[in-house]
């Protein structure tokens, strides 16, 4: 890793220009006389000052930071600097509604991406996130607040969770680690959901609800939605008649239909009977007329828990010197010709050049740069944290 190698400062030479011909005098582009010699120019580099670098014209001493200047050269043409495939400036911008929720959440994983629906260019792991769900259902944007820097962009990937046990539709009650699927936005400070239960129910194979924002979380809740129900009772050998009516209570009216699946019987008052389908991803807890039961293969089946998560690699770099920035530093990604401004450094924090940022530097006045604190910010292949360079210059200063 470099931390800080900048190029020596650069001087320009002028070098007299004189036209003219071998004795006798001739006039310049005449048949004999040769063609006027075109302009040059010296680029000298200035020496290395030691336990210093050149900023902008003026010595500042970095010397705990810098690494070592390569030797002075001298070009009798201007060294130009390396192409750069042209680059799509993308502007990130929030959702130009109010937001139908707001939900937040520490230390969680988030990927991030330019577009509403876009490739993630990376994932911010273990941070503070606060997602703000559209009004229209399905898209998200994220603010992360990290060590040392916010991020700001849009999140197609993101997912919310019940922060505590409850039924979805009634009848649903989906585990601490299933995702809830947003639909738009409901009354104020409320949000619409659903989750998908075909097969499991014959009718309707996706219920919805209007839930408040509070229920919700980015990440998935600590509870076991099995334990709120009765153990199953020691009732084997039992079938359920296809599309036998399920109610929230005993002798309710008919919520859904029973489909296919594994049950447990977990309760019986006067001819009806508590069913629980248990699933990876949600249980169905619904009454059952007693006589929809008949003699058959035991209907004790599945539980288990599904907790979601992604992990992903963290990019990050272990510097033996760490400079810090005295203000704000705007922070870019730049991956597949597209570059977006996606947040903020925050004052007082590190920022490290990336490997051979200067190496040479770009014509476009971006440099790479890594922000060392906690490893808490994964890059999708391919991709690049950008700054300007001379924004990260007048930080240092």
């Amino acid at each position: 890793m470099r931390h800080l190698h900048f190029a020596a400062a650069i001087g320009a030479a002028s070098v007299g220009l004189s036209v003219g011909c071998a004795r006798p005098p001739c006039t310049v582009g005449t048949d004999g006389c040769p063609p006027a010699p075109g302009p040059t120019t010296a680029l000298a580099h200035a020496p290395a000052v030691p336990g210093s670098v050149t900023i902008a014209g003026a010595p500042s001493t970095l010397a705990s930071v810098a690494s070592a200047v390569p030797p002075a050269t001298t070009a009798s043409t201007p060294v130009p600097a390396p192409p750069h495939a042209p680059v799509r400036e993308l502007p990130v911008r929030a959702p130009s509604t109010e937001a139908a929720c707001s939900v937040e959440s520490a230390d969680w994983d988030v990927e991030l991406a330019f577009e509403p629906d876009g490739a993630p260019f990376g994932e911010a792991l273990g941070a503070q996130l606060r997602l703000e769900l559209s009004q229209s259902g399905h898209t998200v944007f994220a603010h992360v607040d990290g060590p040392g820097a916010r991020l700001a962009a849009w999140a197609p990937r993101a997912n919310v969770y019940l922060a505590r046990p409850r039924a979805v539709g009634r009848l649903v009650y989906p585990r601490a680690g299933t995702a809830l699927v947003w639909e738009g936005a409901g009354r104020k400070d409320a949000v619409r959901v659903s989750v998908d239960v075909s097969g499991v129910l014959a009718e309707p194979t996706v219920v919805r609800e209007e839930l408040p924002c509070v229920a919700l979380t980015p990440r998935p809740g600590e509870f076991d939605v099995r334990a709120g129900f009765p153990p199953a009772l020691p009732i084997e050998n039992k079938i359920l008649a296809d599309r036998t009516p399920l109610s929230d209570r005993p002798g309710g009216p008919t919520l859904a239909r029973a489909g296919e699946g594994a049950f447990e019987i977990v309760a019986q008052r006067a001819g009806a009977t508590q069913i629980l389908f248990v699933t990876m991803d949600w249980l169905v807890a619904g009454w059952a007329p007693s006589n929809a039961l008949s003699e058959g293969e035991t209907g004790f089946g599945l539980s288990g828990r599904g907790e979601g998560g992604r992990m992903a690699v963290p990019w990050v770099a272990t510097p033996s010197e760490r400079p810090t920035c005295n203000g704000e530093v705007p922070l870019f990604v730049e991956v597949a010709g597209r570059r977006a401004r996606i947040g903020t450094t925050l004052a007082g924090n590190i920022i490290l050049l990336g490997d051979g940022a200067l190496d040479p530097p770009r014509a476009d006045g971006f440099v790479p740069v890594v922000l060392p604190v906690r490893r808490w910010l994964a890059l999708a292949p391919g991709a690049q944290l950008l700054a300007r360079l001379a924004e990260l210059e007048a930080c240092w200063r």
